[in-house]
């Protein structure tokens, strides 16, 4: 899901806050995070997620 959002980071279907959200998933992903992600960040994840590829 992140690598898929990563694809709209620098367009107009995210708002900047939206891709700032995603970067920072990517950094976590990057540093081998992703599982530490909070019940919050996971759930606004899906719901990015399904907006743009559902």
């Amino acid at each position: 899901m992140i690598r898929c959002l990563m694809g709209c980071v620098g367009t107009k279907d995210l708002t900047s806050w939206e891709s700032e959200f995603v970067q920072h998933l990517r950094e976590m992903m990057d540093a081998g995070n992703v599982a530490r992600l909070t019940n919050n960040q996971v759930t606004t994840l899906e719901r990015l997620y399904r907006k743009h590829f559902a």
